[in-house]
């Protein structure tokens, strides 16, 4: 793959997948902060990170926080991650369903209490803990087990059962989607995340429908509908973006690198299941550096409104 260098050595720093942002950035002229510095070029920095192995520096073993120079202060930060105030109505799901909903655009529908959901017979609810991500404090359920289940504040997303599988197992895709400077970019390649059970429809079995930790992954780039998925996303982004504005009233220098998700019904129908603002970025290394690294290179780019020659490019959509 095509590296580009600029010529102007740069400072950056990150707190979640460093290693990526190291190999990504690095080849380009990038050069970890030190407490020389007065100024951070590029970062993504986020409060939300925690004690995992990729925030945590490896030889002192402790949490990377934000970095200050030889006198104690912090070092100020240039091209930086959004403030969440921002991009929180997003990531909270019951807040994105309340804007869809709003636009006429949930889909598939997600009601917030009981009454509202209709009886269908055989149809499956999906519970979420609308804070919660990675099927924690989530329960598929037919109507009449949802009391059981359903708490204040809880969402009930209807279940969509009809979908594509690969090898007989149930996927998500995960979209990439920047935020920056009033405009909205979508990465050309996406992770497909694939369930390690095979699939039953009619399932309410957590493993079945909702555990993905026995997972595989592949690029969306490798299989036969990615051209035709990439031009449904294309139409699907700019629809569910377009109804959050206040990303537009960040100032330029802000950006969110957003990890949409979706499935796909077997008429490669996709349909929304979730957005993270702070998505994970870590995958066994090969994987990484077959779309991440490329990924953040583009961002770097992106973001800078700088001219992108490498192979991988976000895209613009029109809003």
């Amino acid at each position: 793959m095509k590296i580009v260098p600029i010529e102007k050595k740069f400072v950056f720093y990150a707190n979640r997948a460093v290693r990526n942002f190291a190999s990504a950035l690095t080849p380009l002229g990038g050069v970890e902060v030190n407490d020389r510095d007065n100024l951070i070029d590029f970062s993504y920095f986020t409060w939300t990170s925690g004690y995992s192995k990729i925030n945590v520096d490896p030889k002192n073993k402790v949490k990377r926080v934000r970095p200050t120079n030889q006198y104690g202060e912090v070092i100020p930060m240039k091209y930086k991650l959004m403030e969440r105030k921002l991009t929180l109505p997003l990531e909270n799901k019951r807040r994105l369903a309340s804007r869809l909903r709003e636009h006429g655009i949930c889909d598939p529908m997600v009601y917030f209490s009981i009454r509202e959901v209709p009886r269908i017979k055989g149809k499956l609810w999906y519970v979420k803990n609308p804070v919660k991500t990675g099927g924690a404090q989530m329960s598929v359920v037919p109507y009449g087990k949802l009391k059981s289940v359903f708490k204040p504040k809880y969402i009930i997303q209807e279940a969509v059962t009809d979908l594509t599988l690969i090898d007989n197992r149930k996927f998500t895709i995960r979209a990439y989607v920047l935020a920056v400077n009033k405009k909205i970019f979508l990465f050309p390649n996406a992770v497909v995340v694939i369930h390690g059970p095979q699939y039953d429809p009619k399932s309410t079995d957590h493993e079945v429908q909702i555990n993905h930790k026995k997972q595989r992954r592949l690029l969306l780039s490798g299989l036969s509908f990615h051209s035709q998925i990439m031009m449904k996303l294309m139409v699907e982004v700019p629809r569910v973006f377009r109804v959050f504005p206040e990303l537009r009233t960040a100032p330029p220098t802000d950006y969110c690198l957003f990890g949409v998700d979706y499935l796909l019904t077997s008429k490669l129908e996709l349909k929304l299941v979730e957005i993270n603002d702070v998505p994970n970025f870590v995958h066994p290394p090969d994987f990484d550096d077959l779309i991440v690294v490329p990924m953040f290179r583009s961002l770097f780019y992106t973001v800078k409104q700088m001219k992108d020659l490498n192979d991988y490019k976000f895209i613009e959509v029109d809003l």
